[in-house]
């Protein structure tokens, strides 16, 4: 099914691929957690344990209070940068998320994402030793100890005067101006530990669960990472439809779909009463519906009705028996027909694949094959491949 989390799966995929530098998203069966990107750096799991993920996929660390994951790098880049992660958790306690800035006994420079009272703060040491001195302090209003997952991002260019910005659940949360520049050699001094802080003294375990963590080389907004209701996927972008102008080729979405006649994207029907349906709606590799009918007729209407897609047609390649002529229409929401390409005098035999080119620039939610066999007897369509330039996803 097409939803909001598979397109936004989607985008941090293109998202990760432009700028990504880290991606933790804890995956693995059992072990150490390794980075998706293909860094070196693992982090080593103490006491902690795999949960189901936060989309109800793949796992989660699950953190008891006394649990650690330890990298092997501060996992954080110097200059732009965006941090992206999912947590959630139930306690009021005072718990570091995440941080790179301590040692085992004095405080260094680097951040630290943490809860206080419930609410998010994030922040950037800046002084060495005992002392704590931050370039910025940011806290949210809001408190999120209500055991759902939340997704948490923070910004920064990491120059001084410049606002860096803490995003809970695509919403700004909290900004400040930074009061220090970040320098190559300050930015993060210390390996990143999750769950906790380094510090013996001062630990404030987290209790909860951590999944997805994502670290970029940019300043990013929630807008790169959450779907607009009505785009199109090209090329690993997305762009709005300009039906004068569609793209030439087109990424296919839509997950693998077998032996139904009706799901929550495609309504496969005739007007004909079928012997032996099967109905293939949309496949993830060859975009392929079929259907064989015997229906004693000489004409059948196969109708495509799609829910939450409009692809623009470029061609269609069928795969028919025993029919004499075609005629291919695109059916408007408000019910007109729209005739996009026809076809007579077809061999007539019992196995014939044809492709129609179509000369189409609108985006149709059902489409229609008219077949006629010219004489009575057996007549059927064996498959339907779609070939699409654009694809327009709506109603999500």
């Amino acid at each position: 099914m097409i939803n909001n989390i598979l397109l936004e799966n989607i985008k941090t995929q293109i998202a990760m691929d432009k700028y990504g530098l880290y991606w933790y998203q804890f995956n693995e069966v059992s072990g150490n957690a390794t980075d998706s990107k293909g860094s070196p750096y693992i982090g080593t799991l103490s006491n902690a344990t795999r949960v189901t993920g936060w989309n109800g996929e793949g796992n989660a660390i699950d953190f008891n209070g006394s649990s650690l994951v330890t990298f092997n790098n501060s996992l954080m880049t110097y200059g732009e940068k965006t941090i992206v992660l999912r947590f959630k958790t139930s306690s009021l306690n005072n718990m570091y998320i995440f941080e790179n800035y301590a040692t085992n006994t004095v405080n260094q420079t680097g951040y630290n994402l943490g809860i206080k009272e419930g609410k998010l703060l994030m922040r950037r040491f800046t002084s060495t030793g005992a002392g704590a001195t931050y370039a910025f302090d940011i806290r949210s209003t809001e408190t999120y100890n209500d055991n759902q997952w939340h997704k948490v991002m923070f910004t920064w260019n990491g120059n001084i005067n410049q606002e860096a910005k803490l995003y809970v659940d695509d919403m700004l949360v909290g900004s400040q101006k930074s009061t220090a520049n970040e320098t190559s050699v300050n930015f993060a001094t210390q390996n990143l530990v999750m769950g906790g802080c380094k510090l013996t003294t001062y630990r404030q375990y987290f209790t909860g669960q951590i999944d997805d963590f994502q670290v970029y080389n940019k300043v990013l907004t929630p807008s790169d990472f959450t779907i607009d209701k009505t785009f199109i996927l090209h090329d690993g972008e997305y762009k709005k439809l300009n039906p004068k102008k569609p793209a030439k080729e087109s990424i296919n979405i839509l997950p693998k779909m077998v032996d139904t006649n009706e799901n929550d994207l495609m309504k496969v029907y005739t007007n004909r009463t079928m012997y032996n349906p099967t109905y293939v709606a949309f496949d993830d590799s060859n975009r392929e519906a079929r259907t064989v009918n015997r229906s004693g007729t000489t004409s059948i209407i196969f109708t495509m009705e799609l829910k939450k897609i409009k692809p623009i047609i470029d061609s269609i390649i069928l795969n028919f028996y025993y029919v004499r002529d075609i005629i291919f229409y695109g059916v408007r929401d408000n019910g007109e027909s729209v005739e996009l390409c026809s076809s007579d005098s077809i061999t007539f035999s019992n196995s014939f694949i044809k492709e129609f080119k179509f000369n189409n620039t609108e985006a149709f939610s059902k489409y229609e094959i008219h077949l006629n066999g010219g004489e009575s007897g057996e007549i059927g369509l064996k498959s339907v491949k779609l070939i699409y330039s654009c694809l327009l996803v709506n109603n999500i």
